[in-house]
């Protein structure tokens, strides 16, 4: 079991990126971690870390989209420490191209891995916090989760789902003591968005994808480190004066701003131009590239 004074993090998706380096922090902070990964050699990377600077952090077994292996795994997180104080839930996979041309069999996968396996692990540890009357479950979301793209629709469906579950959640738990967290990365260098299956091919949609990667391009020649999420997670559990978003990293508060100052309207109006070259640079425009 944990001594009283050891505060306890779960953290899922673990062997790289975001997951990785809040995995690092979390454990400098003074955590003791359990960090889940699929398998114990992609974990490997992350002990030797732990161990050079000698930090408590142990691996997880865990597959998210999978209900045995989440219930298994985090009942033996808890038969070891009875208590699991902080969920960081990022274990997730990209998925990029059109709605019509993304097969169905990718939506599924998408949304079993980003949302559903989000939930499986809230509700995995949350009837432990709300008897302890503590706790805070964070979500590792995306400035996808407030603003669509084209040609990440699987994607953005899964990070704006996963916003409207921890909004409702939030409230549900208010008065038990419990927090939740939606940390919003922009333009993360970071694995996850190639993980998963490759993208289809884009045919019909060539042109929207164009602007899609017009968008993106600039602000992941000058992407943040993970270490700069995984720093917003640990204020965002500590703080004193806790909200329930946190955007961070490179052009995720700028965009989210562009978008709210245009209506619905005006958004897809940007879809509209026949000539490729004022369709990027209507894009560009509107987000202030």
């Amino acid at each position: 079991m944990a001594d009283g004074g050891t505060r306890v993090a779960l953290v899922t998706g673990t062997s790289t990126g975001i997951g990785h380096a809040t995995a690092l922090r979390l454990a400098r902070d003074g955590y003791q971690v359990h960090a889940s990964v699929r398998t114990v050699e992609s974990g490997a990377d992350l002990l030797a870390r732990a161990t050079d600077e000698s930090l408590d952090v142990r691996l997880v077994v865990l597959d998210v989209a999978d209900d045995d292996s989440v219930r298994d795994g985090i009942a033996g997180v808890l038969a070891t420490t009875g208590r699991i104080d902080v969920l960081v839930a990022n274990a997730g996979i990209g998925s990029g191209s059109a709605v019509e041309e993304t097969p169905i069999d990718v939506w599924r996968e998408v949304l079993e891995t980003n949302l559903l396996g989000a939930i499986r692990c809230a509700q995995a540890v949350l009837p432990g916090m709300r008897a302890r009357g503590s706790g805070c479950l964070v979500a590792i979301s995306s400035q996808a989760g407030r603003l669509a793209l084209p040609t990440l629709g699987a994607y953005a469906a899964s990070k704006w789902a996963l916003e409207g579950v921890w909004e409702t959640m939030a409230l549900e738990v208010a008065r038990s003591g419990v927090r939740c967290v939606l940390v919003e990365p922009g333009a993360i260098i970071t694995a996850t968005l190639t993980k998963g299956r490759p993208p289809a091919p884009v045919t019909a949609y060539a042109h929207t994808g164009a602007a899609f990667v017009s968008v993106i391009l600039d602000d992941f020649a000058q992407g943040s480190p993970a270490d700069v999420v995984a720093d917003v997670v640990s204020q965002a559990i500590a703080t004193d004066e806790p909200r329930l978003r946190w955007p961070c990293g490179q052009g995720a508060q700028r965009n989210l701003d562009a978008r709210s100052r245009l209506t619905d309207e005006a958004w897809v109006a940007l879809g509209a131009p026949t000539d490729d070259t004022e369709l990027v640079a209507g894009f560009r425009r509107a987000l202030g590239l």
